[in-house]
């Protein structure tokens, strides 16, 4: 809450913002979302290896679909907890959306059904890259 409180500044020019691995809940993911909401200088936020789970993804979803036109990455790889349940959120921002460029779900728990719904999502979308794979054991975190 306090980074984020700084990312609201308007001294804060900062554009790329690495938080993996830092044991980032769906708490976190909301506070980061009240920031997306404001913030016009950030355009990659990467989440690897934290516990977003799939209300933390409908709240980021929300704001991109919405409100952030600056956001041009947002990685949330190996974060377990998200599951098929965060699909139709992704798809929504995915439409909605025309400045993010890049979105990164390698090794949550979503199946091979929906990533390829995902994929489906994105292919009239110019120079995106969107990166999935199916569920196995070796994106396990240990």
């Amino acid at each position: 809450e306090i980074l984020t409180d700084f990312l609201l500044s308007e001294r804060c020019l900062l554009e790329k913002l690495h938080l993996g691995s830092n044991g980032i809940t769906d708490r976190g993911a909301n506070s980061l979302s009240n920031m997306l909401k404001k913030n016009r200088s950030l355009t990659h936020l990467m989440l690897n290896r934290n516990s977003i789970g799939n209300a933390g993804v409908h709240l980021l979803s929300s704001v991109l679909t919405v409100e952030n036109r600056s956001l041009l990455v947002l990685s949330l790889s190996f974060n377990s907890l998200i599951t098929d349940q965060s699909i139709d959120s992704f798809i929504v921002m995915l439409k909605q959306n025309s400045t993010l460029k890049g979105l990164d779900l390698k090794c949550c728990n979503i199946s091979e059904g929906n990533n390829q719904r995902l994929r489906r999502t994105v292919e009239t979308k110019e120079r995106f890259e969107l990166f999935t794979n199916p569920v196995d054991t070796s994106c396990s975190i240990s």
